[in-house]
């Protein structure tokens, strides 16, 4: 998670409920019900587990070797044909 969000700069919020798209589904039908009245009451019923924060440094290193491999690519793609 932390390598995810080294490259992308975006921090992630990790709720301590695992369940996913079946949990999210059943929050937008009780939105789209009417059992909440919007999304932002979903807040209550979910609690954060962790913050993931951006390394500034990792970033860095993250977006210098990107540069490295395309021009890698760029330079050896004849190569793959």
């Amino acid at each position: 998670m932390q390598i995810i969000t080294d490259i992308t700069g975006c921090p992630q919020i990790l709720p301590r409920q695992k369940l996913g798209a079946c949990f999210g589904s059943a929050f937008l039908a009780a939105v789209g019900s009417g059992y909440f009245k919007d999304s932002e009451e979903i807040g209550a019923w979910t609690a954060i587990e962790e913050e993931i924060i951006p390394n500034p440094e990792a970033s860095t290193i993250y977006q210098e070797t990107y540069e490295k491999y395309r021009d890698l690519y760029s330079s050896t793609r004849h190569l793959l044909k």
